[in-house]
């Protein structure tokens, strides 16, 4: 697991508008996460796993949001538009997995992949893709 600790840069995404549709994030936070959540704007996350302890601090424009979580531990907390989800990550081999639910599911693979982290976002039929670089 070695392999996802460290920070990461975003570097591409793809079809974040239609996972975004498919997770029910609509109106201001829509618009919001579509402007600031891209590249341009060096969205990096910095992962630690150590032992059972998952920490992730994604840094964005607005501000950083850190997530500390227990491996296979479900807990509670708030989307990124507000709404209240359960929320569990399981270290599998050399995978992070995130599983989130309430109002909508989700389903998160993060991954090493030719240097890159790839971090899948899947809900329902839709897939969105982001790809980070090593800083």
């Amino acid at each position: 697991m070695a392999a996802l600790n460290g920070k990461w840069r975003l570097v591409s995404v793809d079809n974040f508008e239609s996972y975004l549709d498919a997770v029910g994030v609509a109106g201001e936070s829509r618009d919001k996460a579509l402007k600031l959540l891209t590249p341009e704007n060096n969205i990096l996350q910095d992962i630690t796993i150590d032992g059972d302890s998952i920490t992730i601090v994604t840094t964005t424009p607005i501000a950083p949001i850190q997530v500390k979580a227990t491996n296979g531990e479900e807990f509670e907390s708030r989307y990124l538009d507000g709404r209240e989800i359960k929320t569990m990550f399981r270290v599998e081999g050399d995978t992070l997995v995130e599983d989130v639910s309430g109002p909508f599911k989700t389903h998160i693979v993060r991954a090493v992949e030719g240097g890159h982290m790839i971090m899948t976002m899947k809900s329902g039929d839709v897939t969105s893709t982001r790809r980070y670089e090593k800083v």
